[in-house]
């Protein structure tokens, strides 16, 4: 089973229709086993609770945003973070304009922006409303879940920066032990630079702002299977 979480652009507010049949719905967005930063930004514009895109009506809810003031939050977060020298300057650059691109594009201008996350939570423990609820109150605090963001990736890159000093001190020109062991030597480089991989891998994962519906990507596979339009 799929433990998506996506992201549906509507030209009408389910939390003042919620009944409304004759609306259109498509996803934009979509993210694996994960809910990126940027999918709650984007909704963080006077999010109202409302009904499930995904399910059946009154089955389950999701929470819903104002599009065009949810982008520009969403701008105005992505030109911050590309000031402050967290992430590989040419790639970020490369990723903020596509996803600047694709958000300004008129076809993916809807009126509002509906945040699912029934799979991801069906994972859990919890009650999904339960889920949603909490997520709703942090959505509201939006600026909280930025502050989080931020120290999470000062913590990957203090990381990255003790394995590569430690990689650097490896490559070394060897000694007379590390040439009686030079093979332990080796072993230990491979797993210092894969290890340096998956952290910058990891890092750029939590940003997410791959998903969009024209590159979907997970943390391990590229995924281009979005869900179709919907009617309701």
């Amino acid at each position: 089973m799929a433990n998506r979480t996506y992201l549906y652009a509507l030209d009408f507010d389910p939390a003042e229709e919620p009944h409304r049949t004759g609306g259109r719905s498509r996803v934009i967005a979509e993210y694996n086993s994960y809910l990126p930063l940027p999918f709650q930004i984007l909704v963080s514009a006077d999010p109202r609770i409302c009904r499930s895109m995904a399910g059946a009506p009154g089955d389950s809810v999701a929470i819903r945003g104002c599009y065009d003031k949810g982008r520009d939050r969403l701008l105005r977060f992505l030109e911050e973070l590309s000031s402050r020298d967290l992430y590989p300057g040419t790639e970020l650059s490369l990723r903020i304009r596509r996803t600047r691109a694709f958000l300004n594009n008129d076809g993916n201008r809807p009126g509002y922006v509906v945040l699912e996350c029934a799979e991801l939570f069906g994972t859990g423990d919890e009650e999904p409303e339960k889920q949603y609820a909490e997520l709703y109150e942090e959505i509201c605090n939006i600026d909280d879940l930025i502050a989080d963001f931020y120290t999470e990736v000062e913590v990957f890159n203090l990381r990255l920066q003790a394995l590569r000093k430690q990689l650097e001190e490896q490559r070394r020109p060897a000694g007379l032990l590390q040439k009686l062991f030079g093979r332990e030597t080796v072993s230990g480089t491979k797993a210092l630079e894969q290890e340096i991989a998956r952290i910058e891998q990891e890092k750029w994962f939590i940003l997410g702002i791959d998903g969009w519906n024209d590159h979907p990507v997970s943390q391990n596979e590229t995924d281009s299977n979005a869900q179709p339009e919907a009617s309701f």
